[in-house]
């Protein structure tokens, strides 16, 4: 029975056709194509079996079906880049496994549905480039799951709610260019896993939160607001504080009820002036010293933030398509691509990657020659050094698999992994020749140096490896193509 449809990257025209939806199918992807008409609005057989939607890029116009509310097996829809044109359908907030909901790039208007996360599912959130208004609901904060949050290019007005806060999970934060106003709640330096935030383009003022990311934001994500408080603004800076009364201590004297003030002679005022004057001239320096050290921690943080982003664009890649074998996932047991079965590994796999198996070194980790299973299979094991940087098992079994469909003749194929949050292993080929490094650096004297034709040879084919990934390999590596989610 057909369950899968995958038409992505075409050039199909026309329309949907209106019976599609009754073929109970699991998933329909028409993504990058030429389609024009609205969206069916199917039949009961679509409801209960749905799973992934991807309708984006297209030229798909109308309304979003308020049927689609009923779908409780939908994981990812992805309507995005296309001509919709309706109110927010309040029913979006209805889907009970939803993790991916990208609408980005329509026409839609109104307001964010309060409800949008009823299910408290969901993992992306783009609405962004649409005409949306109103203010951002404070149930947002019922989103537990989200990773990443964007509204940016609306007309959104209002304060950035403190709920927000809430998103623990939290790693981007778009709201850039609409038209929120007040200031951005310190409760947002809270959030220890954000790794990206642009609130550029807005009508924010006052101090930013003191924790977190913000001490570190760069000037891009910051710029057009009202005013701002940060060292790297040249605009004015507006805190939302009543002005202080000030009074001169020199117009009044102790005096008792009834008596009028006593002036001072002129002599003992000069001496205050200049007093304060002096005061004044320490307290601007004390501040310019402050704002100039203030500037240097902010250039250092923005070294380590732009590292810790590096990932960023792979880490939320292919949401749906890890949706359905995130149940599956097993930490702590060593998963192999090309077996059926993935073997149970002993109590510590660590006792295998000892000194004597160590072959290599790298960026990212320590690469052992290790013997699996009983048929003394030889394989490659790098240990991971960033042992934290992807917390959850769906998501990196996610990146590795998609890293493991690269086949090419320059490139080393990833065979399997192992995954607790304590250890990251990655599983490959073994290279019985050595590395590259060793060939360059770590020869004897009495071996003789790589000529300058084996040189080129391996510029060459590490060329056409980059090339594979970055050109022939679907999804492209380093490129913007994914699957059903884009970032």
């Amino acid at each position: 029975m057909l369950s899968v449809i995958r038409l992505r990257g075409n050039s199909l025209n026309g329309s949907i056709p209106e019976g599609l939806f009754n073929l109970g199918l699991e998933e329909v992807d028409f993504s990058h194509n030429g389609l024009i008409g609205s969206i069916p609005s199917g039949s009961s057989a679509l409801y209960t079996s749905l799973r992934t939607l991807d309708l984006s890029r297209n030229n798909l116009t109308g309304h979003i079906p308020a049927e689609m509310g009923l779908s409780s097996d939908l994981r990812c829809l992805n309507l995005s880049w296309n001509n919709l044109e309706s109110r927010m359908p309040p029913e979006l907030g209805y889907f009970q496994n939803l993790t991916v909901l990208d609408v980005r790039s329509n026409a839609l208007d109104g307001s964010i549905p309060a409800d949008i996360c009823e299910s408290g599912s969901l993992n992306i959130l783009q609405l962004d480039g649409n005409s949306l208004v109103g203010r951002i609901p404070e149930e947002i904060g019922n989103c537990s799951s989200l990773y990443l949050l964007s509204l940016s290019r609306n007309n959104l007005s209002g304060s950035i709610p403190k709920s927000i806060s809430r998103l623990d999970k939290l790693k981007i934060l778009k709201l850039e260019s609409n038209e929120l106003t007040g200031e951005v709640p310190q409760e947002l330096g809270k959030l220890e896993n954000l790794l990206a935030v642009n609130i550029s383009y807005n009508k924010l003022i006052g101090r930013l939160p003191v924790g977190g990311i913000f001490p570190s934001l760069d000037q891009s994500a910051l710029q057009g607001n009202l005013g701002i408080c940060s060292p790297l603004l040249k605009g004015p800076c507006k805190m939302n504080v009543p002005k202080p009364l000030v009074l001169d201590p020199n117009s009044y004297d102790n005096q008792e009820d009834g008596q009028k003030p006593r002036h001072v002679s002129s002599r003992p005022a000069r001496f205050h002036h200049h007093m304060f004057l002096s005061v004044s001239a320490i307290i601007a320096i004390s501040a310019t010293i402050f704002i100039v050290l203030g500037v240097i921690l902010v250039s250092l943080l923005n070294v380590s933030v732009r590292k810790r982003l590096a990932f960023v664009d792979h880490a939320l890649e292919s949401m749906c398509s890890s949706s359905s074998r995130s149940g599956n996932l097993v930490p702590g047991r060593l998963v192999l691509f090309d077996s059926k079965s993935s073997p149970d590994w002993i109590d510590n796999p660590e006792s295998l990657l000892n000194k004597a198996a160590e072959i290599g070194q790298g960026v990212f980790g320590t690469v052992y020659k290790v013997s699996l299973g009983s048929e003394a299979r030889t394989v490659a094991i790098k240990k991971l050094i960033a042992a934290n940087i992807i917390q959850y098992p769906e998501d990196f079994d996610r990146e590795v698999r998609v890293l493991g469909k690269a086949r090419h003749p320059n490139l080393l194929s990833l065979k399997g992994y192992y995954w607790t949050p304590q250890l990251q292993l990655l599983v490959s080929e073994y290279a019985p020749n050595g590395s590259l490094q060793s060939k360059l650096h770590e020869r004897l004297t009495s071996t003789p140096p790589l000529s300058w034709a084996n040189r080129l040879k391996i510029v060459l084919g590490t060329a056409k490896g980059l090339a594979h990934l970055h050109h022939s390999f679907r999804p492209p590596l380093g490129k913007d193509g994914q699957a059903c989610y884009e970032q």
